[in-house]
């Protein structure tokens, strides 16, 4: 008997073994040409691929993809080694005012010059790998912004810094004139009147204020003085009402005679004096009387409340049973 004999086409096929640094990314292989398809993960050999060319690419979060292509010999195995380079981010970083010197580090970590300033459109730096970052922005006349970012990979993150504060002053009646300055400075004349914002103030950021003493001043009433703080990136409200200054006046004179001696020689008389005041603030008064014309001994200065009366009393000694003025004398 006679066996005959067939062709088999059989197919060569070879290996790939794939490894990456880090390990465990996805393995995506497709022929040239072809579709990708999922291999497993890195290390991995993947065997009995046809001969020919193929294209690999490794994924792996946080990490920017690998590509290269490989060409398969039959019954060999083709090594292909992978370094993953981690994905970066950028963050681009603003100011009010601009011409911040810019700091960066890791969150809880040193802070580096990065050796660039916030200019007005934002200052980009790249190339940051994805984490929580410190940063601190320093300006001249100001105190410093910090603050802690997040960097997500293949993205940017926005940073915005405001320096300056601001304050809405207003009286009443308005029209007053606005002097301000830093504590414990000496308020300085901002040429402007209420009501008015005054900008421009120096603090930084939601962590740093700035405490400032201001005066108000208009023709007929008393100076109003006080402090508020300022707040980077915000304004706040000062609302003054102005108040009419001291006037004071001695409203009463009360005087009583002693009936002896005073029949028969010199007398003792006792004044009482009613200083009142009639203005919105308090004000001091050094309440004396004359007598004929001659200053008596003199008294401390007191203070008067506003809208409110003092009653000081004097005693004198050795007038003579005849007519005298009294007089008060506020010095």
């Amino acid at each position: 008997m006679t066996t005959a004999c067939q062709n088999v086409d059989v197919l060569a096929v070879g290996s790939i073994s794939i490894s990456s640094t880090p390990t465990g990314a996805e393995i995506w292989l497709k022929p040239t040409p072809g579709a990708y398809a999922y291999q497993g993960v890195t290390d991995a050999t993947i065997s009995g691929l046809v001969v020919g060319s193929y294209d690999i690419k490794l994924v792996k979060a946080g990490y920017q993809d690998w590509t290269t292509t490989v060409s398969v010999t039959s019954g060999v195995t083709t090594p292909v080694s992978a370094i993953l380079i981690l994905s970066t981010g950028s963050v681009t970083i603003s100011s009010t005012p601009s011409g911040a010197e810019i700091w960066l580090g890791p969150h809880l970590g040193t802070l580096a010059d990065q050796l660039v300033t916030t200019s007005p459109g934002g200052t980009t730096i790249s190339g940051l790998t994805p984490g929580s970052y410190d940063y601190k922005l320093t300006l001249t006349g100001y105190a410093d912004a910090i603050g802690t970012f997040s960097i997500t990979a293949n993205a940017n993150t926005p940073i915005s810094a405001t320096f300056a504060g601001s304050v809405l002053m207003t009286s009443t009646p308005p029209l007053a004139e606005i002097y301000i300055a830093v504590q414990p400075g000496t308020p300085v004349d901002q040429l402007v009147t209420t009501p008015r914002t005054v900008t421009g103030l120096t603090a930084a950021s939601p962590l740093a204020t700035t405490i400032y003493n201001y005066k108000l001043t208009l023709a007929g009433y008393a100076d109003a003085t006080g402090t508020f703080t300022a707040t980077a990136g915000s304004t706040i409200s000062v609302p003054v009402t102005m108040l009419t200054p001291p006037n004071i006046t001695a409203t009463d004179v009360t005087v009583t005679t002693s009936e002896t001696p005073c029949m028969i020689g010199s007398c003792t008389v006792t004044v009482v004096v009613r200083w009142s005041n009639s203005g919105q603030t308090n004000g001091t008064v050094i309440p004396n009387i004359k007598i004929d014309n001659v200053s008596q001994t003199p008294h401390t200065s007191r203070t008067v409340p506003a809208g409110g009366f003092i009653d000081e009393t004097f005693t004198v000694t050795g007038l003579s049973a005849a007519a005298h003025t009294i007089c008060p004398d506020p010095n």
